[in-house]
């Protein structure tokens, strides 16, 4: 195992986990913290996104539910 790896897996299972068992189990618990420090960044990042698409969402309904009534105005009128 390279040093960099070896020291991060360290820092993941804690020093006297990993002089335990240095290699399967070590390696597998920082892979799946890793995993899980990446799905968690990404699902706050989607809520992020979604948080910013509230405002759009509420924009375009408004919109639409105004075209219907406008449209109908001016079909009436012969206009479209």
């Amino acid at each position: 195992m390279v040093p960099e790896v070896q020291g991060l897996v360290k820092q993941a299972v804690g020093d006297e986990a990993f002089e335990r068992d240095p290699r399967i189990r070590s390696v597998v618990a920082w892979l799946v913290r890793n995993s899980i420090e990446h799905e968690s960044l990404q699902f706050q990042q989607l809520c992020r996104q979604d948080l910013g698409n509230v405002w759009r969402r509420a924009a375009f309904d408004d919109l639409m539910s105004m075209y219907g009534i406008a449209g109908r105005k001016y079909a009436e009128k012969g206009l479209i």
